[in-house]
């Protein structure tokens, strides 16, 4: 997740430090901010500091000095707390605009993956099966929800994209054959058909076979 502040708790260190929502964290003191897991390394080190904090806002970058509040949490250790939560306000129509490019973007990555495996330039252990997505899932969801969720939207995408490639058993390889026919003015023969079929089973199944040999190898 990207170090955007969502909302800051009011009363907190961050609110009384002016840091406002849709801030971008730059760094912490010393320590160069990327994403959002970083500030809260960086901040639960330091309990009632005062530090500086610099954000871009607005393209201008802004240094806030901070006092860190702290709690003790369940381990009786005392960590600094800065009071905001992470995330980006959209109004709908942004929030609807955002998921179509993002739906694009990542519908362009994947049909490149594929080509780059097809071409050699990308190595064929990248491709995870059923064991690796559900490694993956439960990764991501000891992250958080956010994190959760994109990971389902990004396999949602991506199985679109895949069930729309003109192979044979998925639904591309049915919108195919029915060009070919409407092209050719008549049906393929019922043995020709069985032909496609039976190979395009045995490539999806030869595909699978080989994705959960990758997700097995990687346990060894």
């Amino acid at each position: 997740m990207k170090p955007i502040i969502g909302q800051t708790v009011s009363g907190g260190p961050a609110s009384l430090a002016k840091i406002e929502a849709n801030d971008v964290v730059l760094s912490i003191g010393s320590s160069r901010i990327d994403y959002a897991s970083d500030i809260r390394e960086s901040i639960s080190s330091m309990p009632n500091r005062d530090v500086s904090i610099k954000v871009l806002r607005n393209n201008n970058v802004i240094d806030l000095p901070v006092s860190i509040g702290s709690l003790v949490n369940d381990s009786g250790d005392e960590i600094g707390v800065l009071g905001v939560s992470f995330g980006t306000k959209r109004s709908f129509l942004q929030a609807f605009s955002k998921g179509v490019y993002e739906t694009y973007n990542l519908s362009i990555k994947t049909l490149q993956f594929i080509g780059k495996m097809l071409t050699g330039n990308m190595g064929a252990e990248n491709l995870s099966g059923p064991i690796g997505i559900a490694q993956m899932a439960g990764n991501t969801a000891q992250a958080g929800l956010l994190p959760f969720m994109y990971l389902m939207a990004l396999l949602s995408i991506s199985l679109g994209v895949l069930n729309l490639l003109p192979i044979p058993v998925l639904d591309g390889g049915q919108l195919t054959l029915l060009g070919i026919e409407a092209v050719r003015g008549k049906p393929l023969s019922e043995k020709t058909e069985n032909i496609i079929y039976t190979g395009g089973a045995v490539m999806v199944g030869a595909l699978m076979i080989f994705a959960i040999f990758n997700d097995v190898s990687r346990f060894f």
